[in-house]
């Protein structure tokens, strides 16, 4: 079970770098970085989120049935519009995402973690 201990460390990794980049700024930082010059912290994120969705995707479906509280449909979405859709990104699109960076992550992190333990006192 290598695999998915690789795919678990790498959403655990995702996590750890968007609670960074987020760390100090506010909404309505994060939905007008596009109106500004800097727009590294949006784009950082938003790669952050592709890597850790497709990570999340990979994990086998018996494990992730084990934490029905995490919504990985909402986690699905955020990659399906960042990967499809990113031309049409909008203000409501961006709170979504905002919405799964704020409220989705640490239960995930959680979710994760307890994940990675069981899977490696399995083996």
């Amino acid at each position: 079970m290598k695999e998915p201990l690789m795919y678990m460390d790498c959403i655990l990794e995702m996590i750890d770098l968007i609670a960074k980049f987020t760390k100090k700024i506010t909404f309505e930082d994060f939905i007008f970085q596009d109106y500004f010059d800097d727009k590294k912290t949006y784009y950082a994120c938003a790669h952050a989120l592709q890597i850790l969705s497709g990570a999340t995707q990979k994990l086998p479906a018996e494990l992730k049935e084990k934490y029905p509280q995490i919504q990985w449909e909402e986690i699905l979405w955020v990659n399906t519009i960042l990967v499809h859709e990113y031309k049409y990104i909008d203000g409501m699109d961006k709170l979504r995402i905002w919405e799964v960076m704020k409220n989705h992550l640490a239960p995930l992190k959680e979710a994760v973690s307890d994940m990675r333990a069981n899977t490696r006192k399995a083996q």
